[in-house]
């Protein structure tokens, strides 16, 4: 999903993504990444958020763009019970264990136990597909980044020559 935010560029260093789960601190961990990455061609850093997207572009060590959008993990999570008819704690619950942006072979035949709303206790959960879930989150995070895209573009940032750092709860989510 990253990719078309790295393919409008070129030059030394497209396409180079970086991907790492670091804990703690969202604003130290933006100057962890940014001190070890802004030599040469700065950082783009992307914190996928509950209810926000933010982006951060650092050249030379200084903060020369931030910006937010309205949309976040928690958004992919109210698509995925709306999507599949089950409560938020579950929705969340799915997105966690079995949520993801790519769709291969053995994904597309697995299935994931889905709670219904309104179920009467001990009923049995609704087996789906798990496609059907990734055919849910897909969407979302593709907007976020083109949004995201667009954002930059107006400001006149669409190089993409910078390192690309992912970070926040939506960004673990397996082909992000």
């Amino acid at each position: 999903l990253v990719l078309p935010m790295l393919q409008a560029g070129g030059g030394a260093g497209a396409g180079t993504v970086v991907l790492g789960v670091v804990e703690g601190d969202v604003h130290d961990i933006g100057k962890n990444i940014v001190k070890a990455m802004v030599t040469g061609t700065g950082a783009t850093v992307i914190d996928m958020g509950s209810g926000t997207t933010g982006v951060a572009v650092f050249e030379q060590g200084h903060l020369i763009h931030g910006d937010v959008i309205p949309i976040g993990g928690g958004h992919v999570t109210n698509d995925i019970a709306q999507g599949l008819s089950t409560p938020l704690a579950q929705a969340e619950r799915l997105k966690i264990l079995h949520g993801s942006t790519l769709c291969g072979p053995s994904e597309a035949r697995s299935t994931i136990d889905v709670p219904q709303i309104g179920a009467a206790d001990g009923a049995p959960p609704q087996q789906v597909p798990r496609a059907l879930l990734t055919s849910i989150i897909r969407p979302r995070l593709e907007e976020t980044f083109e949004l995201l895209r667009a954002r930059l573009a107006a400001a006149g940032l669409s190089d993409t020559t910078r390192r690309l750092v992912l970070t926040g709860g939506a960004s673990l989510l397996h082909g992000t």
